[in-house]
């Protein structure tokens, strides 16, 4: 038998008419954030064009290791279009060197390339650092300031592009 509950009935018409007016004024809402969002324009960020440059060299290249000597006591120094600095925050110094691997299976020696990496803070680089670098740089070697984070005048931070130096 089925009984009339007028109670669950009555119930259920106030669910409905609030789902409705849910319904409704959620519609109203959304309208109104998309025609505020119309209205206002959003304008598009501009990132600095940033230039990285030790010494006197802006760019990657190739140089005489007397070259290299010469500016790797210099300051790494990190510019925009506008000639503003930025101060640098971390670095990655890698040294890719000639050196003697051995194979540990069978004892060979033989003359290969390894890098050396070390995250720096400060600029120039500490005397250690070009001390290594000046007492075994060699014809093929390559010296890489990589993932170089400055930030600008503002706090925002902002990655320079890495600068390469190879050794002829």
């Amino acid at each position: 038998m089925y009984f009339y509950d007028e109670q669950k009935h009555v119930n259920m018409i106030r669910l409905a008419l609030l789902l409705c007016c849910l319904a409704c004024f959620s519609t109203n809402d959304v309208d109104a954030q998309l025609k505020s969002s119309k209205t206002q324009k959003s304008t598009p960020k501009t990132f600095p064009t940033l230039k990285t440059c030790i010494g006197t060299f802006c760019d990657s290249t190739s140089m005489i290791k007397e070259q290299l000597k010469a500016i790797i006591g210099a300051s790494l120094r990190v510019t925009d279009e506008k000639n503003n600095n930025y101060r640098i925050v971390s670095y990655y110094l890698r040294y890719n060197k000639w050196a003697q691997l051995v194979n540990e299976q069978t004892g060979e020696i033989k003359r290969g390339k390894e890098d050396k990496i070390e995250m720096l803070y400060t600029t120039p680089l500490p005397a250690k650092y070009q001390n290594w670098i000046n007492e075994g740089l060699q014809a093929g070697e390559t010296i890489e300031f990589v993932n170089i984070l400055v930030t600008d005048s503002k706090g925002l931070n902002y990655f320079a592009p890495n600068i390469r130096y190879i050794i002829q």
